[in-house]
């Protein structure tokens, strides 16, 4: 169960700027995060709105009203706040809310203005309250190249590939970045580097050291039996002199390290209270695969680098070739 909301990235934006319903009020300068910055307020009536929201089994298009702040010295959009407006009761909705924050990202050899984060909420008339919070980071660009030429005898230049990871390969990974589990949020960045070379049938197919970037991709807070965190990594992309490689791969087994006092190996998470020290269970009843999942202690909510881990290549991914950085 949850809350999604689809306009984030782009749509209430183009809603706003471009379809030219809204009707703007400016408010004066204002300071932003250090920045000297534009006020304006804005509000779109019913009528001209594209704004959809949805409780099943009903839904109904609603006006908006909000604010957006801009740069007071390039212009740039730096947040933007949409509000839902007279919500029909049906929908048994008090307040719905997007709030967007914005900032230069530099994709391939251009820069674009777009959404870092965003925070969605939805609040029911009993109180009950959905909160989405969303990070958009490493955006890629992705490019085809074509020629044509006319000169028949000329021979076609051979065209270099290497190909992906086989399946089943086991990829031994240390953590080479710490993780924050209390200053940590979903999407950030985790970077490990391989611990022995990947050979298959007699080939190395990727050298020892050959740095391997993740992310968090799950991070729970839990109180029973005890305190502790769900932790779920997703590791992706193998960074390589030839270029990135993309693979999939699903955590198999971890080893002890700096931090790591026991390892517990069972089908289902134990949890000893006698001894609070830092572990970790690899949740075999819910490996995914593709990710794995780890549980530790929050009486020391870091995991230190120096981590080591197994995981095993899923085939989904077995034909992923090399791209340009």
């Amino acid at each position: 169960s949850g809350v999604v909301g689809t306009g984030a990235f782009a749509v209430h934006a183009a809603n706003v700027f471009l379809s030219g319903a809204a009707e703007f009020t400016y408010r004066g300068e204002e300071e932003w995060k250090g920045k000297r910055a534009f006020r304006f307020d804005y509000a779109v009536p019913q009528q001209h709105s594209r704004y959809r929201v949805r409780v099943p089994p009903y839904e109904a298009v609603v006006g908006f009203h909000g604010a957006f702040w801009v740069d007071a010295e390039t212009l740039d959009l730096l947040r933007l706040e949409v509000h839902a407006d007279e919500i029909p009761d049906e929908l048994r909705l008090a307040r719905t809310s997007d709030v967007m924050e914005y900032q230069r990202v530099t994709i391939g050899r251009s820069e674009y203005l777009l959404p870092a984060s965003s925070e969605f909420t939805m609040l029911g008339v009993l109180g009950n309250e959905y909160r989405n919070r969303r990070r958009l980071t490493n955006c890629r660009q992705y490019v085809a190249e074509a020629a044509v030429k006319f000169d028949a005898a000329a021979e076609a230049a051979p065209v270099a590939r290497a190909s992906g990871l086989p399946p089943h390969l086991i990829l031994e990974l240390v953590l080479d970045s710490p993780v924050d589990l209390e200053a940590a949020a979903l999407g950030d960045e985790v970077r490990a580097v391989l611990a022995r070379p990947v050979v298959h049938q007699g080939q190395v197919l990727v050298p020892q050291g050959a740095p391997v970037l993740g992310r968090l991709v799950r991070l729970e807070q839990n109180s029973l039996p005890y305190p502790h965190y769900v932790v779920g990594l997703e590791f992706d992309i193998l960074e390589l002199p030839a270029g990135r490689l993309e693979f999939s791969a699903t955590l198999e087994d971890v080893s002890p390290a700096a931090g790591l006092i026991r390892q517990a190996k069972t089908l289902d998470p134990t949890f000893d209270r006698r001894r609070r020290v830092p572990r970790l269970d690899i949740l075999v009843r819910e490996r995914q695969e593709g990710r794995g999942v780890l549980h530790w202690d929050a009486k020391q909510p870091r995991i230190r680098r120096g981590l080591r881990m197994r995981w095993r290549t899923e085939p989904a991914l077995a034909s992923t070739r090399f791209g340009p950085q």
